[in-house]
């Protein structure tokens, strides 16, 4: 059997809002946590040079633990699959984020961050539907 339900339709549009408010709130969470960690000497134990070689670590680390965080969150407020969502928004994030920082010199640290991270995980709950329940038929 297949489902001839429409791919997009309005009750899709809460799931992919919901989405999207998670996301912008993934860069806050992330500024909070190196904040965190420069006053209690983890980034040292990170990256000791602190130059910008450590760029790079650190950001897939904040993108890959903002996903991390992301997938309990959208899991609270109903957008599910959370695990498939998370998953796919950090792909769009990172392929987002890589684009941004070639782009516009300083879209790493502007409000950017946040519209991308929104952007990707609204498309991520708009492309990946919840599996729908099918009766059993006898």
């Amino acid at each position: 059997m297949s489902d001839h339900s429409p791919r997009f339709s309005r009750t899709s549009l809460p799931r992919v809002l919901a989405a999207g408010l998670v996301g912008s709130s993934l860069p806050l969470m992330a500024f909070v946590a190196a904040f965190v960690a420069d006053k209690t000497g983890l980034m040292h134990l990170i990256c000791p040079t602190g130059g910008l070689e450590c760029l790079a670590p650190l950001a897939l680390i904040a993108i890959g633990g903002g996903s991390a965080a992301a997938w309990p969150l959208l899991w609270l407020v109903r957008v599910r699959p959370a695990w498939a969502v998370a998953l796919l928004g950090f792909v769009f994030n990172l392929i987002l984020q890589s684009l941004v920082a070639q782009v516009i010199p300083s879209g790493l640290d502007s409000p950017m961050l946040f519209v991308n991270s929104a952007l990707s995980l609204a498309l991520a709950a708009l492309i990946i539907r919840p599996r729908s329940r099918q009766p059993i038929s006898t």
